[in-house]
């Protein structure tokens, strides 16, 4: 029997939105990891607040820290664990019905949830912001688990979508280098590559299903073992990839760079 598990990994690529294109924040790279059952997730891009099913409700999961919001958006009451019940006098049953009404409100119009906190009920407000003017705030959703090997890759609304779904085991996404690795056959393997990379390797690039046999010279065959060597590298070292490659062996290397990046695990 399959049991199949979901990794749901949000990149905030730049958190810059503001309802006047003049008053644009813009906060570094934040990439949050969540483990859950599956269901679909959105993000309030105002203040970075994603937005998942669980126990039949419309909850809260997390919200970027206030120093990396707007201005106009720090004072926005709204926490974690939040159950999201209203939207603008309508009710809110679904992640989908959210996104829903809130695509229909317009750029600096009133934003208002009725929400429930442990007992009690409050209403938030504040003003649509423009993403088109403010930035690009990306969320990337991937699922892992079942019996055939197959990814798919899709971006719609600001959003990347990519699904793994098969052997793959010992996810990793990796910021820093622009790649998400895991186990495949006793092997590391690319299963992806990130917006990021590009900026990591600005000549000789890893390569979606590449596998790894070594880093820094260690054989490695699990996705811990690169991360446990990767993370030991100091700041300035050389980080070097041994990778096969349509039956040759490469060797890219590049100098690790200190990461700008916040990395958050929620969940079990």
């Amino acid at each position: 029997m399959s049991f199949k598990t979901h990794l749901l990994t949000v990149i905030l690529l730049l958190a810059c939105f503001s309802i006047m294109p003049t008053q644009v924040f813009s906060a570094g790279p934040i990439m949050k990891t969540i483990t859950s059952e599956g269901g679909e997730i959105f993000m309030l891009p105002e203040v970075g607040a994603i937005v998942s099913m669980e126990d039949k409700q419309v909850i809260i999961l997390d919200l970027l820290p206030l120093d990396s919001r707007a201005k106009e958006y720090q004072s926005v009451n709204l926490q974690n664990g939040d159950k999201l019940l209203m939207l603008n006098g309508k009710r809110i049953g679904s992640v989908e019905i959210l996104k829903e009404l809130y695509s229909a409100i317009k750029t600096g119009e009133e934003v208002k949830f009725g929400i429930r906190r442990e007992n009690s009920m409050r209403m938030v407000s504040y003003k649509k912001g423009d993403e088109e003017a403010g930035g690009q705030m990306k969320v990337m959703t991937m699922t892992s688990g079942g019996k055939e090997s197959d990814m798919t890759f899709t971006q719609h609304d600001g959003s990347m979508n990519i699904n793994i779904d098969g052997d793959a085991e010992g996810m990793r996404p990796i910021l820093e280098l622009g790649l998400i690795i895991g186990e495949e056959a006793g092997r590391v393997k690319i299963l992806e590559t990130l917006p990021t990379l590009e900026q990591a390797f600005p000549e000789n690039k890893p390569q979606k299903n590449d596998i790894v046999s070594a880093i820094n010279g260690k054989p490695v065959k699990a996705a811990d073992e690169f991360m446990k060597i990767f993370d030991n590298t100091k700041i300035g070292d050389e980080i070097s990839l041994d990778i096969e490659r349509d039956g040759k062996t490469l060797n890219i290397s590049i100098k690790k760079t200190k990461s700008e990046m916040k990395v958050m695990t929620i969940g079990k």
